[in-house]
């Protein structure tokens, strides 16, 4: 929700830029509801059908939240991944805190805005994640 609260239109009318958030959140809040509904059926073990039907409503609603993100976004993410990556030195694909602030001698310290995305990201639980 903080990703959509931060966009900026270029389009002044109120009405496209309410429909189009509208759209951005139905589709998270969708497959959030998905995951859900899929650790519901996990819990009870019920059939496989039912789990991969949820997984698949997962899969259906994040496309549609992600074809929502421009190119550029994607483009910044990737380049995020990779300077996570680079200081994840004992490569268990998990970023420490004293990883994320050491500055290496042939490396530059995370500039802030990507340190907030990390902090932000750890607020949420995936902070110790790294994308592959």
């Amino acid at each position: 929700t903080q990703y959509i609260g931060l966009i900026r239109y270029a389009d002044p009318d109120e009405k496209v830029i309410s429909f189009d958030k509208a759209a951005r959140f139905k589709a998270c809040d969708d497959a959030m509801a998905a995951v859900r509904r899929a650790r519901e059926v996990l819990a009870t073990e019920a059939e496989k059908v039912a789990f991969q039907k949820e997984v698949s409503s997962i899969g259906v609603n994040l496309a549609s939240f992600f074809a929502l993100i421009p190119k550029e976004d994607f483009k910044k993410a990737q380049d995020l991944s990779q300077k996570l990556q680079a200081l994840d030195t004992d490569k268990d694909f998990r970023l420490s805190d004293e990883e994320a602030k050491t500055v290496r001698s042939s490396g530059q310290p995370l500039p802030q805005e990507d340190s907030d995305v990390v902090d932000a990201l750890r607020k949420v639980g995936f902070g110790d994640l790294l994308i592959p």
